[in-house]
């Protein structure tokens, strides 16, 4: 069964669905969130982007690792070209996928500024977040 994150927006205690994230993505993943509750958005977003900020360095870290291996390779001697070729492809199609996985968080940084930019505080509009809850009432939100 699958679980997801839901967003709304609330105004004059109404709240309004504005997206949802199934476990399976970087946003569901990156942003904490009360069960069968909502609470407010804005820190849960914050911490959410600047937790996907550093799985991103750490992405980035390893490509650039992985990139020097792959130079080390052309330089092995003793081994064959063969072999070289083989382990090279295998390096770069872990570098591919790593390189997807950058584009996915990149994707959810977008997604959750943006909806970290739909709040109005002056106008009293927040946005608030809840895991398993597709029809909070005031009564949900997390005291």
């Amino acid at each position: 069964m699958s679980s997801y994150k839901f967003f709304f927006v609330e105004k004059n205690g109404i709240f309004i669905p504005i997206g949802s994230w199934s476990r399976s993505t970087e946003v569901y993943q990156a942003v904490r969130a009360p069960y069968e509750k909502i609470t407010l958005a804005k820190e849960p977003i914050k911490e959410g982007i600047d937790e996907l900020k550093r799985k991103k360095k750490d992405y980035l870290s390893y490509i650039e690792e992985t990139e020097k291996i792959i130079s080390d390779i052309y330089k092995i001697e003793n081994v064959s070209l063969s072999e070289k070729i083989d382990n090279i492809n295998d390096y770069r199609i872990e570098i591919q996928n790593v390189s997807e996985s950058i584009e996915k968080i990149n994707f959810a940084i977008d997604n959750l500024n943006f909806i970290l930019n739909i709040r109005d505080p002056y106008e009293k509009v927040e946005v608030y977040v809840g895991e398993e809850i597709s029809e909070p009432t005031l009564e949900d939100i997390e005291k």
